[in-house]
């Protein structure tokens, strides 16, 4: 079924009844919060090609990858400047990625506010550790410019 409802600003409670045949009913209640604000776009772009670790292969086009993209996101999506940073090579350390998440974005984008995280570079599984969320016995890693293969919990993200 499909029901247009006029929402007002706000908390809006709405309820749906399902009756079948034979007369069984359900209920279900929701809760929909309507903003008058329109959803603002914020990005975190990271792109890292040469890593200071001899033991992590260099790659030649995830910084050229990881600007495409942002400039996919200025051009195509529309998302201003002021709501996109860009971490390319040194940049790219786990200190600095989360300050930018967890000060930089978590202070200024809003409650409902769409962020985008892209990540162009290499990953890396750690079966050495005990928080398997997903049952495959690794911890997974974004690494970093300075990771350190021996110490994916120390220096990666």
């Amino acid at each position: 079924f499909n029901k247009e409802l006029n929402l007002g600003e706000g908390e809006n409670q709405v309820g749906i009844v399902v009756t079948n045949s034979l007369g069984d009913s359900a209920t279900t209640a929701y809760t929909i919060t309507v903003r008058s604000k329109d959803v603002d776009t914020w990005a975190v772009v990271i792109g890292v090609d040469n890593y200071q670790n001899a033991a992590i292969r260099d790659l030649n086009y995830a910084e050229a990858d990881a600007r495409e993209f942002a400039r996919y996101l200025r051009a195509t999506l529309q998302v201003p400047d002021d709501h996109i940073i860009e971490l390319y090579g040194d940049s790219v350390t786990e200190p600095k990625i989360k300050s930018v998440l967890g000060t930089q974005i978590s202070g200024q984008a809003d409650e409902f506010d769409r962020v985008i995280v892209y990540f162009a570079g290499h990953g890396a599984p750690d079966p050495s550790t005990d928080g398997d969320l997903d049952g495959d016995g690794h911890e997974k890693y974004l690494l970093t410019v300075n990771a350190d293969p021996t110490d994916l919990f120390g220096s990666a993200l």
